[in-house]
């Protein structure tokens, strides 16, 4: 009996000194994977984490605008985003309590003291054969900058739409990164979500010119680009993107022009590189969706040949491959990727192919890297152009 009693005293020590251990080294126990549930109980569960955890502190009139949920690893915003927005709007509007939830406009924009964000990413595995996708909220107190509520849930959905929204199928340009958006507070922090990058009066103006362009409404488009670009935070490449393609669409080629070279510009200055996307067909030298890209394609390289030729710079032309198969020949195939790029550019601007060269980089900087050879790790069958300095 006492060896008995002396073996649970000495369990439970352990016991105290590993939570002790736990909690002086500021590590917590790995959270279970949340469960896979239908699309509208994973959001309805994130409602109620983001909408629960935000302090009741007797203001009344607080708004909390809830922002387009973002592809995690684009940044783009996918067409379902619309069908999340109105299942959160309907969770927050049940709560009572002293904050009203909105969909993010400039009606609301000056009383706006909470902004919900969030991301959706596509996993590579299923559920009893039906895609699963995983969503990351968070709310952030415009007026602290503190995150006061995050959650995650995960969802089974074989109808949701993943495809992006017209700006984004249109836009020559990401804005800025294939690096996955990374949710408030998160470490490591690649890349911030809308709310640390504009303010969220230029983040409505935004919102509202993109949806318009998705209504083909290019007038009120372009009216709205304009005065987010009259902003000191829009002067970014999403606003310049939205400008250049509502030009386009009205037959303004002189100021589709002006913009994509100010586009160039921003993207040199601010990231070394140009954020512009070159899509493959899975294991081929052939354009994503050649009859809609091949022209366009070849259209924003004459443009960004001209703009090279008035510079000293040089440019590295970067091939990537999705990782399945062999990384020999992924190594291959993403170098005549970029040497296909490299020869288009090469045919409008010869006197810039001394200053270019081609790498391949096989699959070791996919971005998405789920393997699934579709739509959604596309990003991972890209050629990049990064500027460097002549040797």
């Amino acid at each position: 009996m006492r060896k008995t009693m002396q073996k649970k005293a000495l369990a439970a020590g352990l016991i105290l000194c590993l939570a002790l251990a736990y909690s002086c080294a500021g590590i917590r126990p790995e959270r279970a994977e949340p469960p896979i549930v239908s699309l509208t109980q994973a959001v309805e569960q994130l409602g109620r984490d983001l909408f629960g955890g935000i302090p009741e502190q007797g203001e009344k009139g607080r708004i909390v605008a809830v922002d387009l949920f973002a592809n995690e690893e684009s940044g783009e915003v996918p067409m379902a985003a619309r069908r999340i927005e109105a299942l959160l709007l309907q969770e927050g509007r049940r709560r009572p309590g002293t904050f009203a939830a909105v969909g993010l406009s400039g009606d609301v924009q000056a009383e706006t003291r909470y902004l919900l964000t969030g991301t959706v990413a596509s996993e590579s595995e299923e559920h009893q054969g039906i895609p699963v996708y995983r969503l990351r909220g968070a709310v952030t107190d415009l007026k602290t900058g503190r995150v006061v509520a995050r959650s995650t849930a995960r969802f089974a959905d074989a109808g949701f739409d993943f495809s992006s929204m017209a700006l984004y199928r249109d836009n020559p340009f990401f804005d800025p990164s294939y690096q996955k958006k990374e949710m408030p507070d998160e470490r490591p922090r690649r890349a911030a979500p809308p709310a640390a990058e504009y303010s969220v009066q230029t983040l409505a103006l935004l919102r509202e010119a993109s949806s318009a362009y998705e209504r083909k409404a290019y007038r009120q488009s372009l009216e709205l680009f304009e005065k987010a670009a009259g902003r000191s935070d829009g002067q970014t490449l999403w606003t310049y993107a939205g400008l250049y393609l509502v030009y386009e669409k009205l037959g303004r080629t002189q100021s589709a022009d002006e913009a994509f070279e100010k586009i160039l510009s921003i993207s040199v200055a601010r990231y070394g590189m140009l954020t512009v996307r070159f899509l493959f067909q899975v294991d081929s030298v052939e354009f994503w969706k050649p009859g809609e890209n091949a022209e366009k394609y070849r259209s924003w390289l004459r443009r960004i040949g001209k703009y090279f030729a008035q510079t000293d710079q040089c440019l590295h032309v970067v091939g990537h491959c999705s990782k399945t198969g062999p990384e020999t020949w992924n190594k291959s195939l993403s170098l005549r990727r970029a040497k296909k790029i490299q020869q288009i550019l090469g045919e409008s601007t010869p006197g810039l192919l001394a200053r270019v060269e081609a790498v391949g980089k096989g699959s070791a900087e996919n971005v998405v890297g789920i393997g699934t050879d579709d739509a959604r790790d596309a990003l991972d069958r890209r050629v990049e152009l990064l500027v460097v300095e002549c040797r």
